[in-house]
């Protein structure tokens, strides 16, 4: 019988926490196998800007990968005193 369960790898830059279908998995680069087919929420975790949620859909047997870089954070670029 074929293998139907399905996978990815999710990238992003920085590292940081992964979520998949409400699930910590690692941090990023993180793969994460033995999924079932379907839809499924790839949550990437930033403290920053509010965490941004992808929906992946994976066919029977299917390996993708995920990529998404979080914008730079915030900096003050005046720079010196007053």
């Amino acid at each position: 019988m074929a293998d139907l369960s399905c996978g990815m790898k999710v990238f992003s830059l920085p590292p940081t926490q992964i979520l998949v279908d409400g699930k910590a998995v690692g941090t990023s680069p993180v793969t994460v196998d033995n999924l079932k087919p379907g839809v499924h929420d790839v949550t990437i975790v930033d403290e920053d800007n509010g965490n941004v949620t992808l929906q992946v859909t994976l066919a029977e047997g299917e390996f993708q990968e995920v990529h998404h870089n979080l914008p730079p954070k915030a900096t003050d670029v005046r720079g010196g005193s007053k």
